[in-house]
């Protein structure tokens, strides 16, 4: 099957926030705090609602029965609208299905938001899905139609029991990097290139952690395991991927 593997990067959206919470005169780390600090007091989690999460990158791994590609989109100066954009015309110019590790949860709802402030259109992802989703009888769009949303599959669509991604990965083997720097940090100092390349390796966890949930379900044999894991690295020695020695 054609896929793609894929994961995001946010930071709190401190421009609506000067707008929602009158923090005129703040500097961006100040407002981003102040964010988290009100969100924490609401909610128990300084974890901002979907529609104040600003997508910064998105990683994606296209693969198919004879290659594999992880692609960074766009660039170091890429808008979140040109983000969304580049997304979007990877899943029409690839007609594939999605694969994501809480893309039901955050991912997904994200990107529909997002795309809603910066007037993204994309007919192809919305026709599509909406096509599948009558076809199951479903009003949800696009949850369970080309997306595949590995965690609540594998905790049998319980979200409270879902692990952490890079936990998840490190158990299995396909990484050893647990912790980062918070993502709002690396922004602010302009280690914008820190963030995608985080990004990427959570896009590589995702498909390692496909390519092994196809071989549980039988669907994948040992051999085509390990050309998958081959044409990955090749994927990943073109883009001189720092963490390339960790699988």
């Amino acid at each position: 099957m054609n896929t793609i593997s894929f994961h995001i990067k946010t930071m709190p959206d401190v421009e609506a926030g000067k707008r929602l919470y009158s923090l005129n005169g703040l500097a961006d780390k100040d407002i981003a705090r102040a964010m988290g600090h009100m969100r924490h007091q609401q909610t128990g989690s300084e974890l901002q609602p979907y529609h104040l999460q600003r997508i910064i990158a998105i990683s994606v791994i296209h693969a198919t029965p004879d290659d594999v590609k992880l692609e960074s989109l766009g660039n170091e100066l890429s808008t979140e609208q040109e983000l969304l954009g580049l997304f979007y015309a990877t899943l029409e110019r690839t007609n594939a299905a999605l694969i994501s590790w809480g893309g039901c949860r955050f991912a997904i709802p994200v990107i529909h938001i997002r795309s809603l402030l910066n007037a993204v259109d994309s007919p192809h992802y919305w026709n599509s899905s909406e096509a599948i989703n009558r076809s199951r009888d479903m009003s949800t769009v696009y949850r369970y139609g080309q997306h595949t949303d590995l965690s609540e599959v594998l905790a049998g669509e319980t979200a409270s029991s879902v692990t952490e991604l890079r936990q998840f990965a490190v158990m299995l083997g396909f990484s050893t990097r647990l912790l980062e720097s918070e993502p709002f940090d690396s922004y602010i100092y302009g280690e914008i290139a820190e963030i995608r390349n985080s990004c990427d390796l959570d896009a590589v966890c995702v498909f390692l952690i496909y390519l092994r949930f196809k071989m549980i379900r039988g669907r994948l044999t040992d051999n085509d395991y390990r050309q998958q894991i081959t044409q990955l690295r090749k994927s990943l020695t073109v883009m001189n991927a720092e963490f390339l020695d960790e699988f």
